[in-house]
């Protein structure tokens, strides 16, 4: 708001299309980084439904944006609901810990764990430009591991079960196997 000149996020990321493809992966992914971390989240308003243009606290949130942005605030809704552990199966964003198992920093790929125990989150993030059909990650656990947000506009993995192969990787003694595209958020538990 205030601290850079009025300015959202999707204008800063794309002032040519601020509503296009580009700011909604980017300010997705800003906001599963956000959500998924610790510390108390603080959307901005509007952000929910990609706003652009400048912001101003006296003026209210554009409504009328809601049918327009239905997929941008679902994952908002979804990333809020993994926060807030609503289905029971999030319960490691609650807390403060945060481990990081994984660091490509040539790919652009990080992967951290939320909480300790079953209930573990784990969160995967290809912050870079370059896709990856097979992309291997170290599991804090063995057994299967169910997609519970996916970020990217297609190809949504959201629901589907990933179990752990018996093969050491990250300094943990299973991994997972799965689809990155770029600039996408994927947030995992058992």
């Amino acid at each position: 708001g205030k601290l850079n000149g009025h300015v959202r996020l999707p204008n800063e990321i794309a002032p040519e299309a601020p509503e296009g493809d580009l700011a909604r992966r980017r300010a997705l992914l800003a906001a599963s980084i956000m959500l998924t971390s610790p510390g108390v989240p603080m959307l901005l308003q509007g952000q929910e439904l990609l706003q652009s243009g400048s912001f101003h606290d006296d003026e209210p949130v554009d409504w009328s944006r809601v049918d327009s942005q239905a997929d941008t605030l679902s994952a908002y809704r979804t990333l809020i609901a993994l926060r807030r552990n609503l289905a029971g199966h999030s319960a490691g964003l609650l807390g403060e810990q945060t481990r990081f198992l994984h660091v490509n920093q040539a790919g652009g790929v990080l992967g951290y764990v939320r909480g300790q125990g079953e209930g573990e989150v784990l969160v995967l993030l290809n912050l870079g430009a370059k896709s990856f059909a097979s992309y291997r990650i170290g599991a804090p656990r063995a057994g299967a591991w169910t997609v519970r947000f996916d970020g990217r506009s297609a190809g949504n993995l959201t629901g589907q079960t990933f179990a752990t192969e018996p093969r050491a990787y990250d300094g943990q003694a299973q991994s997972l196997e799965l689809s990155l595209p770029p600039e996408s958020a994927l947030v995992l538990s058992r």
